[in-house]
């Protein structure tokens, strides 16, 4: 389910299964928004709580997910800033989930209100959309801090495409930031033998970096890279 313009009602929202997606120019009022099992999804630069206090609440195996394919930012804010705006309460994981492109990521911002984290660590899931270029990138931001309570949060290493690059996560309590090495250089002989699927670009294994290439003819040996412009290539 899709959610367009500015929605004002203020009734509790649950998410048990699926996704409710935030369209283009979307935003939510004052309301408990509770995902338990299903996702909640930012698409666009969408608000949570243009008034009233909003109360997110990302429960047992619920997803907090800014992923559609490009970058996108979520704010959050709350009428009353001592009280939880965004909540990670479950004591099974939880996830948080972005997109990287280039030198920018996904953000989700806590403009007022605080966070709670559980006691279950917050998987957060990156996917690189082509290769990234070195530094770091700011995915959450939280001006009354709260990131590094109760579980914390956790970076998946080893599931989803990192374009080749290394990530690694810096939690600061009012931040977290992806730390990005970028790929090495291609080998200067690759073969294309589609062990991951049809596209050149694709890694998959987090830190990993398989992909669909080769280093040698027979297809055996994984080259860790995808090609340069100038990189030859050969069709096994």
């Amino acid at each position: 389910m899709t959610l367009l313009g500015a929605q004002t009602f203020t009734a509790p929202t649950t998410v048990s299964l699926g996704t409710l997606s935030l369209g283009s120019g979307a935003s939510l009022a004052g309301g408990a928004i509770n995902v338990n099992g299903g996702t909640l999804r930012a698409v666009d630069n969408n608000t949570i709580g243009v008034s009233g206090s909003p109360v997110v609440t990302i429960g047992d195996n619920g997803s907090l997910s800014l992923q559609t394919g490009g970058i996108n930012t979520l704010l959050l804010n709350t009428a009353t800033p001592a009280s939880n705006v965004l909540n990670f309460s479950s004591s099974v994981a939880s996830g948080f989930k972005v997109d990287l492109l280039g030198s920018t990521s996904d953000l989700v911002t806590i403009g007022s209100g605080l966070v709670n984290v559980g006691s279950a660590a917050v998987t957060i899931n990156a996917n690189a959309l082509g290769q990234l270029t070195a530094g770091t990138r700011t995915i959450m931001t939280s001006a009354n801090g709260g990131l590094n309570a109760g579980g914390g949060f956790v970076l998946d290493q080893t599931t989803g495409n990192f374009g080749g690059s290394q990530l690694s996560l810096t939690n600061l309590g009012t931040s977290l930031v992806l730390n990005v090495t970028a790929a090495p250089a291609a080998p200067s002989v690759l073969y294309f033998n589609g062990s991951q699927d049809n596209n050149f670009s694709t890694f998959t294994g987090g830190n990993t970096n398989n992909s669909n290439f080769s280093t040698d003819a027979a297809g055996t040996v994984n080259a860790l890279a995808a090609p340069e412009p100038r990189t030859p290539r050969h069709t096994q």
